[in-house]
Order: C-alpha cells, then sequence, then structure tokens
C-alpha cells in the first residue's frame, strides 16, 4: 500500500511540473451544459412614443442576443416588434419589418417594410423619431439612414435624412415640423448641409460611410458630392478616395430621360492616356460615385460614368442594387509592435456578414498585420497556426470561451513579454463586442494553467487597456 501510495505522489508532482498540463477545473463538456442553460443578453434602451404622442418614454430592457446581427439590428427589430411597450405606441403601429440593416463606421443603413398608409402624419413622424433616437442612444451609431419599403425617406420638415437624436418632446417637434413644412423650401435650412459619401477601405475590398458637414460651392449636388469624393475622407486613417487625384471631372454632370431607367446622370471624367486603371479600380470608382450620388439624390434613377468618352465598366447605367454587398463596416484589432512592449489598435474593415461575429473576428486577428497598415505593429500568432487549429467559439452570459487545439498549444513558444502580447491581443480583441466583458482559454475542451507559464489562464481574462498605445 505505502508502495502504491508513492508512486501516485510522484506521478502527481511530475503532472504539475509542466505549465501547458490541462487542468482538473472543468471540461468542455461541462460547460456546455451551463452554456446550454444560460443566453447571452444585451441591455438596450428603447425611446417609445407615449399614446398622445406628445412625448417619448425610454424603456430599458434585457433581450436574448442573437449573435447572427449587429446590436443596432437587434434593437430596431425590438423596437418595432414592441418590446416592453405596454401603455405606449409601438412605432409604426406594430406593422413594420426591416430588409435590411447595415452598419457602417458610426451610421445604420436602415431598409423597413410594411403598408403604412393607415398611419396619420403625426403617426408617421413619431415612428421616425422614435426609430432614429432609439438608434442613436447606441453608443457606436450617431445617424440613421432610414429607406421605407426600398425607397430614401425624403428629408422634410425637420427630418433629414441621415436622420440624428432629437428632442424626446414630441408635441413640440411636431409643431415645429408643420412650421417648416408650410415654409418655402417645406424643409429646416441648414447652413452646413450634411453629405452622405461613400469611400473606399484601404484593402480595396468595401465601401465605408462618411456622413459630415461640407459647405456647397456650385448649384449642381453632384457635382459637389464628385468634388468631396475627390478630395477623400476625413477619416483618412480609416479610408481612402477610389478616385486618383489625377481624374478630371468634365464638365457638370447632366441629367436626361432614359425610357428604361428614367432620370439618368450622366457624369464624364477624363483620365491621363498613360493612366492605367484596372476592372477591380473601375469597379471601387463606380460604386463610390454611384451609392453616394443615388443614397444624396434619391430622384436619380440610374448613373452613367464615362470615361475618356467610354463606359467605366460594362454596365452602361448602374444602380445603387449594384453595389449593394460591398458596404463594410469597421472593427478594431490589437497588435503588438515589433517590440512586444505594447498594443497597437489598428481599424480595419470587414464584411456586413462577418463583422458582427467573434470567431470572424479572431480569425481576422489571426490573418496577421496587413501591408497597407502601421509598420510598427506586428503580427503575433504562429504561422502555423490555422483556422482549423479553432476548434469552437461560445459564449455564456458576459463571457467568451474559446477552444483551441493541442497543436495550438504546442506551437505556442514565447517568452513572458510574447505570451502577453498573444494573450491580450485576442481579449482585447474580442472584448470590443458589448456583449463580451471576459475570454476564457481552452485547450481541447480542458481548461489549461498557462500556456508557458507567464499568463495564468485558469479563470477567464478581463481586457487589459493598461498596456494598449496611447
Amino acid at each position: 500500500m505505502k508502495k502504491i501510495l508513492l508512486m501516485l505522489s510522484i506521478i502527481l508532482i511530475l503532472s504539475s511540473c509542466n505549465a501547458k498540463t490541462q487542468s482538473s477545473l472543468p471540461a468542455l463538456s461541462i460547460i456546455k451544459q451551463t452554456l446550454n442553460t444560460e443566453i447571452s443578453k444585451d441591455i438596450i434602451v428603447l425611446s417609445y412614443p407615449d399614446l398622445e404622442l406628445d412625448k417619448l418614454t425610454r424603456v430599458t430592457l434585457e433581450l436574448p442576443r442573437n449573435k447572427n446581427i449587429s446590436l443596432a439590428q437587434s434593437t430596431a427589430d425590438s423596437l418595432l416588434s414592441g418590446k416592453g411597450a405596454e401603455g405606449h405606441f409601438v412605432p409604426f403601429n406594430s406593422k413594420a419589418y426591416i430588409i435590411k440593416a447595415e452598419v457602417s463606421r458610426d451610421m445604420i443603413n436602415l431598409n423597413i417594410g410594411g403598408d403604412f398608409s393607415e398611419l396619420t402624419k403625426k403617426e408617421l413622424f413619431c415612428s421616425v423619431i422614435s426609430l432614429s433616437n432609439t438608434l442613436c442612444e447606441l453608443e457606436d451609431i450617431k445617424y440613421v439612414k432610414l429607406s421605407i419599403n426600398d425607397v430614401a425617406l425624403v428629408a422634410s420638415g425637420i427630418l433629414t435624412n441621415p436622420l440624428t437624436h432629437q428632442s424626446e418632446n414630441l408635441y413640440l417637434l411636431y409643431l415645429e415640423h408643420l412650421d417648416y413644412l408650410t415654409s418655402d423650401t417645406g424643409k429646416k435650412p441648414e447652413t452646413t448641409p450634411k453629405y452622405l459619401l461613400y469611400f473606399m477601405d484601404f484593402s480595396g475590398r468595401y465601401l465605408l460611410s462618411e456622413v459630415r458637414g461640407s459647405y456647397q460651392n456650385n448649384d449642381n449636388l453632384a457635382l459637389d458630392l464628385l468634388n468631396e469624393l475627390k478630395n477623400g475622407p476625413a477619416a483618412s486613417n480609416e479610408m481612402k478616395s477610389p478616385i486618383p487625384k489625377n481624374i478630371i471631372i468634365q464638365g457638370e454632370p447632366l441629367i436626361h430621360i432614359d425610357e428604361t431607367f428614367g432620370k439618368v446622370l450622366t457624369i464624364s471624367l477624363e483620365a491621363p492616356q498613360h493612366e492605367m486603371i484596372d476592372s477591380k479600380a473601375r469597379f471601387m470608382i463606380a460604386a463610390s460615385i454611384v451609392t453616394t450620388i443615388q443614397n444624396q439624390m434619391p430622384e436619380i434613377d440610374g448613373v452613367r460614368i464615362l470615361i475618356n468618352s467610354q463606359p467605366i465598366i460594362a454596365s452602361s447605367i448602374m444602380t445603387i442594387k449594384d453595389f449593394e454587398d460591398i458596404l463594410g463596416n469597421i472593427v478594431t484589432l490589437y497588435f503588438p509592435n515589433k517590440d512586444a512592449a505594447y498594443l497597437i489598435p489598428i481599424n480595419r474593415a470587414m464584411s456586413q456578414k462577418d463583422y458582427n461575429l467573434t470567431k470572424s473576428r479572431l480569425l481576422e486577428l489571426m490573418k496577421g498585420v496587413n501591408s497597407n497598415e502601421t509598420g510598427s505593429a506586428a503580427s503575433i500568432f504562429p504561422e502555423e497556426i490555422t483556422e482549423e487549429d479553432l476548434l469552437s467559439v461560445q459564449i455564456n452570459g458576459n463571457t467568451l470561451y474559446l477552444n483551441f487545439s493541442q497543436h495550438f498549444l504546442d506551437s505556442s513558444s514565447y517568452n513572458s513579454a510574447g505570451e502577453t502580447m498573444l494573450i491580450y491581443s485576442i481579449v482585447n480583441t474580442l472584448c470590443e463586442f458589448n456583449n463580451v466583458r471576459k475570454v476564457q482559454f481552452l485547450i481541447e475542451g480542458n481548461v489549461i494553467e498557462s500556456l508557458n507559464g507567464h499568463i495564468a489562464l485558469e479563470r477567464p481574462l478581463l481586457p487589459n487597456p493598461g498596456i494598449i498605445q496611447k
């Protein structure tokens, strides 16, 4: 018996000497049981009109999170379906549904459907204010670009498009709205018009939106928009103009009536004869111009763009629908600097279907630093680590569980600084999601003590803002 006890003691001592040994803490099978009983939730604030349509009331709710859609879309859906609206007017009288919701930087492009013919003008007005105020309550949303049944909301009274946050006093707002409706212009004058512009991300794959005020220099809005696009974005660290500086706008864009399309705007550009513009660049120039023009000028049914008198792409007349699948959104990824002393935040564009998914964002981090991003940042994942090494990603409450393969553990040979950068590059990046506060690392379904003995991983980790470059 003594020999058996001695042998067991030796085995336990040897097992505890390896920092990479799997811990006796819960296995993934036990964690999955917990995950099946708890659902990730968001705390949201919905602004409902009272039954008299005189004021907005803010209702705070805790609702289950649909991980496949953005928080903005989930919030809009909750409002339109009347969650927590007892004793209040539900916007659009509960008849609205979401056709499309795309978030790009600080704006949501929202298209809602439904039959609203029976709504009074005041009910429709209060519904729009309720929707825009609710969405602008979210941390990342400042503007709401609203379309109803695929038709962009036309600016009228005090309503602009894109919409911004308004007063909660619906009674006074509606009186002001009616006052401007009966004015000469039918809308509130703005000394600084708001332009909704679409630029290209640095990878040349996505369009990103920018709302900014700018003084008009011409009587031709289309020419103003083209000049603004050529001048480039204010957020030059996130995107750029797809229109080369040496391309010249020939005269003013002209509108004519086409028997098939209706109102068509023709834009003529001139490029130096030696300038070679490949098909990808031509596509992004067209996408930026057409999306900007039709969002700002909904009366235009189609756009024709010529470069040196030739169509810019095969489609001679284009519409916004030709480019609706390339709107992206900016996410923040954290990479270490080359000396592994601190983390550098890198803004990168991702697609609408991927940016809101924790797994997709982690895979984006695993790709490393792109050539067009800051030269002081460095990739952190071992080159041999692939998507197959990320076995699963699950959320329990506000904790994200990352389950990696044994190969990931075996490939992680870091000193103290390197291990710190790897761990907190992941944790800080994924805690950018509003419903994730902590990250738990697992290997083959089991909790481990650490990767290389430097960072304790037995418990979920909070983000570390202290190691981010200021």
